[in-house]
């Protein structure tokens, strides 16, 4: 069912309204309130539309967290039109790929970005409306600044009387097993994860989230910042992640809400003096994106000092935004789980035929709700692989393996693709993984399959030691002892770090082509 009245727009007009003197952005020394980013909104539409873009027509943006990926998000929403989310750190051709894919009419980007635009082709630069945030130093010429457009006259904001069936966006996935695919949204879904989390991670008006994740990602923007703009709350804004800087913001700007991802609390924990910082604003640590080891979320309670009803877990992925919750108490007293599904959404665990497995068994998590996307971007084959029909519901299929216990905890063990097939057994690369990590001289590990003339394939372990710490592989290998021989590693890789996406995932299509 789609709320007509609810997209991702109205969502930032009703809070200008309720809330108009709150703060909506602190970045550096900037400030704005709810009533100045409408007006900055509204400003950037009526530009937008007075460029002949029009409701439906794709239009990109190129930034990093910033206040003007905000205004461009929902300037493009005003519009009518479908946002386009690039992620600033592609090469040219990646970013030639996508636009090109999209056939965006326009590219709104932080002047920063001009020399990677520089290198598309002139004919694909002829064809889009260029809007730079600032004057550029390098790149190609732009038709009109966002400081500009700023300081301009107000023109008239067009009516696109926007419906919750609508498009709103084109998100494309995070790529870790092949070349990313653009997943379609509607403005109801993106309505449908904001409400969700706001509700499950308890983002209320006194929220004071920062910005640590990309916001390019959906995850970050429609879970998370959607979510505080609804409710009123004020986005804290840093730009780029970094370890120090990350926890310095906490404590200087008494943050109560951060999505940060394993790979960035990892880079936390290990930041030297990190203990000496004040975290005792924060209210909800946020994980996603990738599992969250439980060696992981204990460092994070003991060495930054913060409370047991802090650290939480949340797992949702760019089709199906937001599947489960696991608060803070859940996750103490089940470390391995990402939690129950969230409301109005469906979570089941099915067996190759699609059929639904008992608590305990394990098989592909599938996922049936309000939040999941409507369609891939010119590729109707990969939908119709990706989904099924049953009980009179679409679901999609996660490409994850995992179990449900008996109280109905979804249990992530894998990847679909990264599982381990060596004589005939399955090994489930999370298992080893775990296993590995639990050695005090390990900083990072990550365990794919190698094709094997005898066992069809072997388990291999990508290690990365910590600082001033020799490993030998005989004893990593000693070190899984624990867990069965089969799935023990028959070869080790020692390496400095390991191949990851802008999401901090790591590349494991990558790691798994042997050299040569």
């Amino acid at each position: 069912m789609f709320h007509d009245g609810l997209t991702t727009d109205s969502i930032l007009r009703a809070t200008a309204a309720a809330r108009p003197d709150h703060i909506a952005i602190e970045q550096g020394a900037l400030r704005l309130t709810y009533r100045q980013l409408d007006e900055a909104v509204d400003r950037l539409a009526a530009h937008l539309h007075q460029a002949g873009l029009a409701r439906g027509d794709r239009i990109a943006y190129l930034f990093a967290n910033q206040w003007e990926i905000l205004a461009a998000y929902h300037a493009i929403g005003r519009l009518g039109a479908v946002v386009v989310s690039l992620n600033y750190r592609l090469t040219p051709a990646e970013l030639d790929y996508q636009l090109s894919r999209t056939t965006a009419r326009a590219l709104l980007y932080d002047e920063s970005f001009g020399p990677a635009l520089a290198e598309l082709p002139a004919s694909l630069r002829a064809s889009i409306y260029l809007i730079s945030a600032g004057a550029p130093a390098d790149g190609p010429p732009p038709q009109a600044t966002m400081a500009g457009i700023m300081a301009g006259p107000r023109g008239p904001v067009p009516d696109a009387a926007v419906r919750g069936a609508d498009d709103s966006g084109i998100w494309f996935t995070s790529g870790t097993t092949g070349r990313p695919k653009g997943a379609i949204v509607r403005h109801a879904s993106s309505v449908a994860s904001a409400e969700v989390t706001a509700q499950v991670c308890r983002v209320t008006e006194r929220c004071r989230f920062l910005a640590t994740a990309p916001m390019f990602h959906r995850g970050a923007m429609e879970d998370m910042h959607l979510a505080v703009t609804m409710v009123g709350g004020t986005h804290v804004l840093l730009p780029r992640f970094q370890a120090r800087r990350a926890l310095e913001m906490i404590e200087s700007e008494r943050i109560s809400h951060a999505f940060i991802v394993p790979t960035m609390a990892r880079m936390m924990v290990d930041e030297p003096g990190c203990e000496q910082f004040d975290l005792g604003s924060m209210e909800r640590w946020i994980s996603a994106s990738a599992p969250f080891p439980a060696e992981l979320a204990a460092r994070v309670r003991q060495r930054l000092r913060l409370a047991e009803n802090v650290v939480m877990d949340v797992y949702g992925i760019t089709e199906s935004l937001l599947n489960t919750h696991c608060q803070p108490a859940e996750k103490l007293a089940r470390p391995t789980s990402v939690g129950r599904p969230v409301p109005k959404m469906q979570l089941r665990i099915v067996d190759a035929a699609d059929r639904p497995l008992a608590a305990g068994e394990v098989g592909e998590i599938v996922t049936a709700g309000p939040t999941t996307f409507r369609s891939y971007l010119s590729d109707a084959e990969a939908f119709r692989a990706a989904v099924f029909s049953a009980e009179g519901r679409t679901w999609y299929r996660t490409g994850d393996v995992g179990y449900l216990d008996r109280d109905g905890f979804l249990h992530i063990v894998d990847r679909k693709k990264d599982m381990i097939i060596t004589g005939g057994e399955n090994v489930y690369c999370v298992e080893v993984e775990a296993a590995i990590a639990t050695h005090p001289g390990v900083a990072e590990v990550a365990v794919v399959g190698w094709p094997d003339e005898v066992w069809g394939e072997r388990v291999v372990a990508v290690v990365v030691a910590r600082p001033g710490v020799a490993l030998a592989a005989a004893e990593i290998t000693a070190w899984c002892a624990t867990i069965a021989p089969y799935k023990r590693p028959r070869e080790i890789r020692f390496v400095d770090a390991l191949a990851r996406n802008s999401f901090g995932k790591i590349q494991k299509a990558v790691l798994r082509r042997p050299p040569q």
